[in-house]
């Protein structure tokens, strides 16, 4: 009989349930994207609607106020080279154009930038310089010994025609040993634009005259080369090969004599195009821990790009006796992996500390896989552990901005090699880092303006904390949870923190804030405790000096009462009205989070929750309370 008089109960409320209750749930619409507030700056000034890609940045050792960028830059209509200096750390600029053919008339192209730094402060940038009548190219050198602001006139390196001479790469000798100042020289030959190969070349007079080594065979079809000197002088040179898809390496101790070439890590291709025509390289962005202050020293780390997990990730190895061995890939992208967001043009730096800087492109923000922003991530232990990754742009770039008709009008693909067409890849092929200290300068291609710029930001080392407990997206009916996070190691010590929490993850109306907390967790109270439903939390820290950090990324917490399915802060009949209708009804909302109407805790919601809680609620004897979830 008591069994029969549940079911009455529950089928009358179920058909007041279906009446009362006519619409389904609303469909969960996309959130805002919660941005870091990193200051962006465009660093070219040119108002045309030309492109501005292919960007690299260095950073003055003795003066980290000074920095210096290169970019490709097609304000003129044509392929030149925009160069940039900063005497404030990046947060203004003034920029001009490099013109080889000032020079070398026949010159007067200009693309494929790069730019080092000496040890002793002095700037030097390359440029592929093109003579696109003859379909020949070289490499043109210049000087700066001002911070950027007046350069010397080109020295070429190669000085007669071999072919066509592209994407050159560059290294200067920064340590102690025999081969400190000078100048290596790595890219990519193409004679007659067929079986590629490796050239190498050394200069130990500040780029006046050059010797020259081929790295490669000149058979396998090999491109993109880098190249970096170790603590002890010994060079080393990495490129992509087609077949097997490898990244391959040759060392040498003079740049005369070289090792046997190796390969350091099978990729899944050497060139991939991505959704929305951007053409990728899994080129090696390679560099050595130089710096007597480290304690990773002779170190060599290699961030690059592959798709063994379906969609493109950035990857790193690291190799700690001088490229005789490297270790196995790790990726070092923090979104889900396989989940269709690709990761790309990742590049690297290594300061006198150790602490390594890669930078890449991403798109887990955009759930089409097209838009991408800016991401960085560090690591302050060799490459073992990295920081989360931190979004530096602040607005995302379409990559399928529109090109100028001058560029392309008349080019034929077929009569002239990638690297000489108005496009040479969508977005270019590289972007730039450099880190001194805590400083990090990171230079972009970035389309905010509905085309592509070289934009820069800097970021000096002060990491959010990492929120950790409770987990992001847990389910608590503990309304007073302790809320944990941890400080990331970086020059700046966080001594205190402030915390937000916020009924929505842009905190644009912020519930409480908690200021000054000296320890790494903080204990909700009893008289200030947590309502049913979604919270967003978020801390900061600050150092003794009053520097802060940005806010961590938020973690949500969904707060509920066992029982309380429609979420109002009760248990009554319209908790069993809405879970008639939720079990009943196609299209009916669902408890948040589901346990939440799963009162006999069976880890499922059927109608023995329903006779539960009626029972509860009319005080049947026995043991109806709703139960704990663990």
């Amino acid at each position: 009989m008591f069994k029969q008089v549940n079911l009455l109960i529950l089928f009358l409320l179920g058909a007041i349930g279906f009446i009362l209750s006519s619409e389904s749930g609303a469909a969960r619409r996309g959130l805002p994207l919660v941005s870091d507030t990193m200051q962006n700056v465009r660093i070219n000034s040119d108002n045309t609607t030309q492109i501005q890609n292919e960007e690299m940045i260095a950073i003055n050792p003795l003066n980290p106020d000074q920095v210096v960028a290169v970019w490709r830059d097609f304000r003129l209509g044509y392929r030149r080279v925009g160069y940039g200096y900063s005497i404030n750390g990046g947060a203004s600029w003034t920029d001009a154009l490099f013109f080889s053919g000032a020079y070398f008339p026949d010159y007067f192209w200009e693309s494929d930038p790069g730019l080092g730094v000496d040890k002793n402060g002095n700037f030097i940038a390359h440029t592929l310089c093109i003579d696109p009548v003859n379909n020949s190219s070289d490499i043109c050198v210049y000087r700066s010994i001002d911070g950027g602001q007046n350069w010397s006139a080109p020295t070429q390196v190669v000085g007669a025609d071999f072919g066509f001479e592209d994407k050159q790469w560059m290294a200067t000798d920064r340590s102690s040993s025999a081969n400190t100042d000078n100048i290596y020289f790595a890219w990519t030959r193409f004679p007659d634009f067929a079986n590629t190969r490796i050239m190498f070349a050394k200069s130990e007079d500040t780029a006046q005259t050059w010797s020259y080594a081929q790295l490669s065979d000149g058979i396998n079809s090999v491109q993109w080369p880098t190249v970096t000197v170790d603590d002890t002088g010994k060079i080393y040179v990495a490129w992509g090969r087609y077949s097997p898809p490898s990244i391959r390496m040759r060392t040498s101790l003079d740049g005369v004599s070289f090792t046997s070439e190796q390969t350091v890590v099978s990729t899944q291709a050497a060139f991939t195009t991505l959704k929305g025509s951007v053409g990728t390289f899994s080129f090696a962005a390679l560099e050595a821990d130089i710096s007597d202050s480290s304690p990773f020293q002779g170190n060599v780390y290699i961030a690059y790009m592959d798709k063994i997990l379906g969609d493109a990730d950035i990857y790193f190895i690291k190799s700690t006796n001088r490229g005789v061995s490297w270790s196995t890939p790790l990726r070092i992208n923090d979104d889900a992996s396989s989940n269709g967001k690709d990761q790309f043009h990742p590049w690297l730096s290594v300061n006198e500390d150790g602490v390594i800087s890669v930078i890449f492109f991403d798109r887990r923000n955009d759930a089409a896989n097209l838009y991408y922003d800016l991401y960085l991530t560090q690591s302050f232990d060799g490459g073992s552990s990295w920081t989360p990754n931190l979004r530096i742009s602040n607005a995302s770039s379409f990559p399928e901005t529109q090109l100028s008709a001058s560029l392309i009008a008349g080019f034929d693909p077929e009569k002239q090699p990638i690297s000489a067409s108005p496009l040479a890849e969508l977005l270019g092929e590289y972007i730039g880092v450099s880190s001194v200290d805590r400083q990090v300068n990171m230079i972009w291609t970035d389309t905010r303006s509905g085309n592509q710029d070289a934009y820069g930001s800097r970021f000096s080392g002060f990491y959010p904390p990492v929120l950790q407990a409770p987990a992001n997206g847990a389910n608590t009916s503990d309304k007073t949870p302790q809320l944990q996070w941890l400080s990331v190691p970086a020059y700046d010590t966080a001594s205190t923190f402030n915390l937000q929490i916020a009924g929505d993850p842009n905190f644009s109306v912020v519930e409480t804030t908690i200021t000054g907390l000296a320890v790494n967790s903080y204990q909700i109270d009893t008289l200030n405790y947590l309502s049913n439903g979604i919270h967003y939390w978020r801390v900061k820290g600050f150092d003794t000096g009053g520097d802060s950090s940005l806010y961590s990324k938020p973690f949500s917490l969904t707060v509920y009462t066992e029982g309380d399915a429609n979420s109002d802060g009760i248990i009554s009949l319209s908790d069993v009205i809405f879970l008639v209708n939720y079990i009943f009804k196609s299209g009916s909302p669902a408890p948040v989070p589901l346990i939440a109407g799963d009162p006999n805790c069976d880890n499922q919601i059927t109608l023995s929750d329903v006779i539960r809680l009626v029972n509860y609620i009319f005080n049947k004897p026995g043991d109806w309370a709703p139960c704990t979830h663990t």
